[in-house]
This record gives C-alpha cells, sequence and structure tokens, in this order.
C-alpha cells in the first residue's frame, strides 16, 4: 500500500460521511477542488444514493404539492409505499 492509496481512502471516506467537500479539500491541501474529486472513489451505492437524493429533491420542489392534495394540504406518499418521489411524479402524469 502507498502513500497515494491511503489519501484516496481517506478522501474518499470523509466524503462518504458527509463531511463538507471543502473542509476535505483544505484537509490534503488542494487548491482546487477538482483535484480533490481526482481522489474521491466514491463507491457505487453511494452515487446512487446521491443522485437519488438530489433528483427527488429537484423533483419535490418543481411539482411543490401532490397532484391530489387539495388546497394547503402538503404532499405525502401512500402510507406504506416504497416509490420514491419521482416515481410518484411519473404515476400522476
Amino acid at each position: 500500500m502507498d502513500f497515494h492509496s491511503l489519501r484516496r481512502s481517506y478522501v474518499t471516506h470523509l466524503i462518504e460521511d458527509g463531511w463538507d467537500p471543502f473542509f476535505v479539500q483544505q484537509q490534503v491541501g488542494h487548491e482546487h477542488a477538482s483535484t480533490t474529486s481526482i481522489y474521491t472513489c466514491v463507491s457505487s451505492d453511494f452515487r446512487v444514493k446521491t443522485l437519488r437524493s438530489a433528483l427527488d429533491a429537484t423533483v419535490t420542489a418543481a411539482m411543490g404539492k401532490h397532484p391530489a392534495a387539495g388546497p394547503g394540504e402538503p404532499r405525502q406518499a401512500a402510507p406504506g409505499s416504497r416509490q420514491t418521489v419521482g416515481e410518484q411524479a411519473r404515476e400522476a402524469r
């Protein structure tokens, strides 16, 4: 195991554990975030979870409320539903 393997592992663990990317950049002494991204080797599961979360937040913000909800009613998933907000939006169309 070499120094860069340890460095890459350290950066990846910090990012996956939710540390602020700017903090991680400072920890490893990089001037540019793009350099830090080279050292970040996040797992497929982390990428999928992060992208799904961002997509769900975007769809929720774009739709505002569930189409079936009346005025002033919050948008909620059906009880026991395992669908994501994006899946619910597609079904509502």
